[in-house]
């Protein structure tokens, strides 16, 4: 089941950023805004944070995900 988004987020970045961005999402076949949330999820699982209202992974996951 999809997360229905609410909540806008605007940020000025620079045009090299934006560059890339948009490289980096379309080698992925994602949208800009799909590869920012992976992106910042995975820094957040990997570094302990859990969203809210979400269940932690069971440490043989979290595991396996730090050694990948």
């Amino acid at each position: 089941m999809a997360i229905e988004k609410t909540e806008t987020l605007n940020l000025r970045v620079s045009a090299q950023f934006k560059r890339m961005l948009r490289q980096a999402a379309e080698a992925e076949h994602r949208s800009q805004t799909n590869l920012l949330e992976k992106l910042v999820h995975d820094h957040c699982a990997a570094i302990g944070l859990v969203p809210a209202g979400a269940m932690a992974l069971p440490p043989t996951v979290q595991a396996a995900r730090l050694e990948a």
